[in-house]
């Protein structure tokens, strides 16, 4: 585990935070370790990624990104990060290499802690800081505790070295899931 705090230089956390980031949520999109970056998310990806481990590349296929915001009640349950096309079509458990999350601004959020279950079954709990990076195991269970008041904004990113179905079309992830993605 790796936590940065005031990850981001001032110029870019201002970009990060601006609201054309935020009103487009990213669901699992996908990006090839070996492209140029094409948004600044992506251009992100790799800034964490090389900053983690800059030999990553050589066995690296891909990362997987997204944004959450979560408002006042809203909590996301223990889950692992997994290829959840593998999971619910070939019923397959594939884990990322490692995880990481960014926090964004926010004023007056209670509650939203990451809380991540290690394997002596403790929970580790940490605070959701602005401009906060956690890189993380997200193979372990984790999840976002309640929310009480304010909203969480985070963008998420998993580190892959195989290569995963991203379901960005929300017809296509209706189809295979039966539901809203989260």
């Amino acid at each position: 585990m790796l936590i940065i705090d005031d990850y981001l230089p001032i110029e870019e956390w201002i970009q990060f935070n601006q609201n054309e980031h935020w009103e487009e949520r990213h669901r699992n999109t996908w990006f090839d370790c070996h492209k140029e970056p094409n948004n600044f998310y992506e251009y992100l990806s790799i800034k964490v990624w090389d900053m983690w481990n800059e030999d990553h590349k050589y066995g690296c296929k891909g990362y997987e990104y997204w944004t959450h915001i979560f408002e006042e009640n809203n909590r996301l349950h223990w889950h692992q990060d997994k290829d959840e096309y593998a999971y619910r079509v070939n019923n397959e458990l594939i884990h990322p290499v490692m995880g990481c999350i960014l926090y964004g601004e926010h004023n007056d959020l209670e509650g939203g802690y990451l809380e991540v279950q290690n394997s002596d079954q403790q929970i580790e709990r940490f605070e959701p800081t602005p401009n906060r990076l956690i890189i993380f195991d997200a193979s372990k269970p984790h999840r976002c505790s309640e929310i009480h008041a304010g909203k969480r904004k985070l963008w998420a990113c998993n580190l892959w070295d195989v290569k995963i179905n991203s379901i960005e079309d929300k017809n296509q992830f209706n189809k295979i899931f039966g539901k809203e993605p989260e």
